[in-house]
């Protein structure tokens, strides 16, 4: 259970201070979490133009239905506001709401001005520390990694605010390789992060602007993927 909660945490983390490229268009990507033959939930990502200078880049993530629906209920929602500021993408407000196993509500605000990063949670606790260049928020490492595969990058280190500390990510790309989806074949890049005993693996697909089609994750032999089942949007 404590692995099956740590994969579907994922899918609700990677960031580099370069000039950044630009973004795709509004998408939607839906994609069917697995342990072996049996489902365990559904997650959607998706990104959307609010005006001129800002986006919304959100995660939801459920279990669903079924026997083991039953006995573990769980629901993820992480928005990110992105706005670009003399060619950089940063992060503004990210909010995270979490039902079921280990409940929280959280909002975190980005002070650029002042330095500073301050998460609050719904119980009155308040977080605050230093911003570093080109930090993002939990939320951003699928579309940081989509960003930075499109400038050709074959390593990146990510520097994400958690909630009460920064943590680096090291993501290297292990190979180019085609891939058979529901939606379609693409040629995609692997690229992993290995923390501890935990390694996530991510196809990014060419055709669909690196987004992620396959997503693998396997800690002390237990493993665990996420394909993607829809996508709207994007370049097909």
């Amino acid at each position: 259970m404590h692995h099956t909660l740590r994969l579907l945490c994922l899918f609700g983390v990677f960031t580099t201070a370069s000039a950044a490229p630009p973004l795709p268009g509004d998408f939607s990507a839906h994609y069917v979490i697995k342990k072996g033959p049996i489902e365990l939930g559904v997650a959607r990502r998706s990104l959307r133009r609010v005006d001129e200078t800002a986006w919304v880049y959100a995660a939801e993530t459920r279990s669903t239905g079924g026997v083991l629906g039953m006995l573990f209920k769980f629901y993820e929602l992480k928005q990110s506001r992105i706005s670009l500021s003399e060619q950089q993408l940063r992060v503004e407000t990210y909010t995270h709401k979490r039902e079921g196993n280990n409940p929280t509500a959280l909002k975190q605000l980005f002070a650029w001005d002042q330095g500073r990063v301050t998460t609050t949670w719904d119980d009155g606790e308040v977080v605050a520390y230093e911003i570093t260049p080109g930090m993002y928020d939990q939320n951003m490492y699928q579309l940081a990694i989509m960003l930075d595969l499109q400038q050709g990058l074959q390593t990146m280190t990510y520097r994400l605010a958690e909630n009460r500390r920064m943590k680096v990510y090291e993501i290297r790309v292990l190979r180019r390789e085609k891939i058979q989806t529901a939606v379609g074949d693409y040629n995609a890049y692997v690229v992993a992060n290995r923390d501890n005993s935990a390694e996530t693996m991510m196809w990014c697909a060419e055709e669909l602007n690196y987004l992620p089609v396959r997503i693998e994750y396997e800690d002390s032999g237990i493993r665990i993927n996420a394909q993607i089942s829809r996508v709207e949007g994007l370049r097909q």
